[in-house]
């Protein structure tokens, strides 16, 4: 059998050069390859956009914008407190600066009443009228009962007219055929015993005498569109005088008249 040949030291020492000829001709080739493609590295890096500058900055929200104010009206009030230099002074003016205020619309100071201020109670003096001009007012007022299902329906029960006066030209209780769920006694004191007297006369009558009456009169009432629709009649727009639609009795008072 062939038997290895020791290896001797100087082919140790020529395999030691070829080696390290080797680790020097791949450390030159990849330097060069290095140097070639290191300008083509730094324009990528200068060609692509810096993402950091390119941002928008975020808009401060509500918080932020009250802090900024805040801090800044304390850098003034340090500012404007401290003493300046003899040179300072003499130089430069100082100038305050001043903080908005957030709100945009100024509060109404409420004006205090005083507890004994109270409404005064205003008697306007009748108009000194002639006997024919008093003769060209009356008066009218109506009272109802309900009748049907809870009483919802009115029907005419009681009827006054008066003069400027006051004396009673017409007062009479009106008879209801329809049966009487409600007679709203607390209301008109009416009771089912006016309705039945024999003083109570027809709807047609009483409806025939209020109609004789206010013709070519100037009527007051108070509500008087309920008193027309329960008597089925009318009267003309310019010669009534309605009390509810007078503004001066619609105003509420803030305290009462009468302690």
């Amino acid at each position: 059998m062939c038997q290895p040949q020791p290896l001797t030291c100087a082919t140790i020492k020529a395999n030691a050069r070829l080696r390290r000829s080797r680790q020097w001709k791949d450390q030159s080739e990849n330097q060069q390859s290095n140097a070639n493609t290191a300008p083509t590295m730094a324009d990528q890096t200068n060609n692509t956009p810096n993402k950091k500058n390119s941002r928008r900055k975020r808009r401060p929200t509500k918080k932020e914008q009250r802090q900024r104010l805040r801090s800044n009206s304390c850098d003034v009030s340090t500012t404007s407190t401290q003493p300046l230099s003899s040179d300072e002074s003499t130089s430069t003016p100082i100038v305050k600066k001043t903080s908005k205020k957030t709100t945009s619309t100024p509060r109404r100071k409420r004006s205090k009443k005083s507890k004994s201020s109270r409404p005064k109670v205003v008697s306007i003096p009748a108009a000194e009228l002639t006997e024919e001009e008093k003769a060209k007012y009356v008066a009218l007022d109506a009272e109802m009962v309900g009748i049907g299902p809870g009483g919802f329906q009115s029907r005419l029960a009681r009827v006054s007219v008066v003069n400027w006066d006051g004396v009673t030209i017409y007062d009479t209780h009106v008879q209801v055929v329809e049966k009487v769920t409600d007679y709203r006694t607390f209301v008109s004191g009416i009771t089912e015993e006016d309705l039945t007297s024999d003083d109570a006369v027809t709807f047609d009558e009483a409806q025939t005498k209020v109609a004789e009456l206010l013709e070519d009169k100037i009527l007051v009432g108070h509500g008087l569109k309920n008193d027309f629709k329960v008597l089925g009649i009318s009267h003309p727009w310019y010669a009534t005088r309605d009390t509810a639609k007078y503004e001066p009795f619609m105003k509420t008072l803030d305290a009462p008249i009468f302690s």
